[in-house]
């Protein structure tokens, strides 16, 4: 159910060579892991969960960036640049998660320049999905963002004893990630609801 989660082969790579760098940590459902503005003293490996990242416009309207799954690695940016959080993280769900303390991440950069690489490739990736929305929220009509996102997600295993997939999403945080209304968004799914495309609701 996540909107962007790291490859497979890029976080086995990450792992290995981070092997004993970072600390454990779990949380439970409605936990904030960081809030925007805060400092920013590392990284996260997400192993296990669902996270919601999001952001606060100039009108003080609360803007969905990212549903964050296992293998999402997040908060490098501001950590290795050392600037506040842009973001507040909040758990989805119950969460394990790897904590990577920025400076004990620049010493191992400079002991393996390995490290270095794989970080870079997994920011491009990172870039490669932004430049992707980018693209479709300029381009795009309502109803085909709506299914180009769906379509991302349809990879997303299942639940156990569940028909359909579920997504942890209102209709507000529909519209801020796909950069249309709120009144659009609410349009484009009953659309797809009466093509049979998505599930009525519960």
């Amino acid at each position: 159910m996540a909107t962007w989660a790291t490859s497979a082969a890029l976080i086995d790579g990450w792992t290995e060579l981070t092997h004993g760098l970072g600390t454990p940590r779990s949380l439970a459902a409605g936990e904030v892991l960081f809030q925007r503005d805060d400092p920013s003293h590392g990284l996260y490996l997400l192993r296990e969960g669902l996270t919601k990242a999001y952001g606060v416009s100039a009108a003080g309207q609360e803007r969905l960036v990212e549903i964050m799954g296992a293998g999402s690695l997040f908060g490098e940016g501001t950590a290795l640049e050392g600037g506040p959080r842009l973001v507040t993280v909040v758990a989805l769900s119950a969460l394990r998660v790897v904590f990577y303390r920025a400076g004990d991440v620049q010493d191992a950069l400079r002991r393996d320049p390995r490290i270095g690489l794989c970080l870079i490739q997994i920011m491009a990736a990172k870039q490669r999905s932004l430049a992707h929305r980018l693209i479709e929220a300029s381009s795009l009509p309502p109803r085909a963002r709506l299914l180009d996102l769906l379509e991302r997600l349809r990879d997303a295993r299942v639940p156990a004893g569940r028909r359909a997939l579920e997504l942890p999403l209102k209709h507000e945080d529909l519209a801020g990630y796909l950069g249309l209304s709120r009144v659009t968004v609410t349009r484009a799914v009953n659309g797809l609801r009466r093509e049979g495309l998505l599930a009525p609701a519960t």
